[in-house]
């Protein structure tokens, strides 16, 4: 009773919901830091216990610890840790729950949480989680803003792209009721047809049901070209590809050996100073100082709660290996 007691408190309280800006928090961080450091890294241990729980699925020990917790101490940086180890670990049951505690997939850092969710259902045994709960799951993300035809930046994959290539049917059909595009282009010409027919060959174990056969019921293409060109083999060494044909370059080389693809050497992207230099609207510190100490606990988390000062839609610091 005790255990449903603590569920319920979570659904009606949504203690995941933010109460007052990314500033806010973290100034009361820095705060706790300064008067009370050793309250402060029970705080930020206490964060990660709350990750390790959502990795395992422990929706009541989630409720449990979450009702015990003072709302100002439910830190952003907590709820995003869940949610991306819920995910990776392809707890839908555990991540409906957190979605429906007020969880904000509007967080910088959750932007590609659907796709996290469509990996890690490839990560689980087939048939290992109820379809109900992956229907659940996805009804739950598109709930509260997730597009199912999001594009993700790198390789342009949508969710339904990942769900083929991880080999998941559950996720395929959860985002087949949301009509995900069937013909969404990603890098490279990928297609979601053409990464299931991919995960299908490499798969050893039989499969109760086809991806494939799903897909081109469908009407799934696996090219969107009208006339497929002839595959065109790698570049050799030396060799660029220009799309058309194959030409060698002899490319100088910084001083680590990197260039930028069209013969100007790159600079080492680690600093000697310990910083790491990125494309400005994602600025991140390093782990490693200049004195060659990692970062605290807490100011791990201090700095995970940092936001772009020009507003951009990345996050500073919510660095995913930090807590791996």
């Amino acid at each position: 009773m005790a255990e449903f007691e603590a569920q319920t408190w979570c659904l009606n309280k949504r203690p995941l919901a933010l109460r007052k800006t990314i500033e806010a928090y973290m100034e009361y961080l820095q705060g706790l830091q300064a008067s009370e450091p050793e309250r402060a890294r029970e705080l930020v241990g206490r964060g990660d216990g709350l990750r390790v729980l959502a990795q395992r699925g422990d929706v009541s020990g989630l409720a449990d610890a979450l009702r015990a917790m003072p709302r100002d101490e439910i830190l952003p940086w907590f709820s995003v840790k869940m949610a991306q180890a819920a995910a990776a670990a392809g707890q839908a049951r555990c991540l409906s729950f957190l979605l429906s505690c007020g969880l904000d997939v509007s967080l910088p850092p959750l932007k590609y949480l659907m796709h996290e969710f469509c990996a890690g259902m490839g990560s689980v045994a087939r048939d290992a989680v109820p379809q109900q709960d992956v229907f659940n799951c996805i009804d739950a993300m598109v709930a509260t803003g997730a597009d199912v035809n999001a594009s993700r930046k790198g390789d342009w994959y949508t969710p339904l792209h990942v769900a083929c290539q991880a080999g998941s049917v559950a996720a395929v059909r959860a985002l087949l009721r949301y009509n995900a595009d069937i013909n969404a282009v990603g890098d490279g010409d990928a297609m979601p047809l053409t990464l299931a027919e991919e995960a299908e060959a490499n798969d050893a174990v039989p499969i109760s049901e086809s991806i494939v056969t799903l897909l081109v019921a469908k009407g799934a293409r696996n090219t969107w070209r009208r006339n497929p060109a002839p595959p065109r083999r790698a570049p050799g060494k030396n060799e660029v590809d220009t799309g058309q044909t194959f030409t060698t370059s002899y490319m100088p080389m910084a001083a680590n050996g990197a260039h930028d693809g069209v013969g100007n050497p790159k600079a080492a992207s680690r600093g000697t100073g310990g910083g790491v230099e990125v494309a400005s609207g994602s600025v991140a510190s390093a782990s490693v100082g200049s004195n060659g100490t990692g970062a605290g606990p807490v100011e791990t988390a201090m700095r995970d709660l940092q936001i772009d000062s020009e507003g951009a839609d990345e996050a500073r610091c919510f660095d995913t290996e930090d807590y791996a």
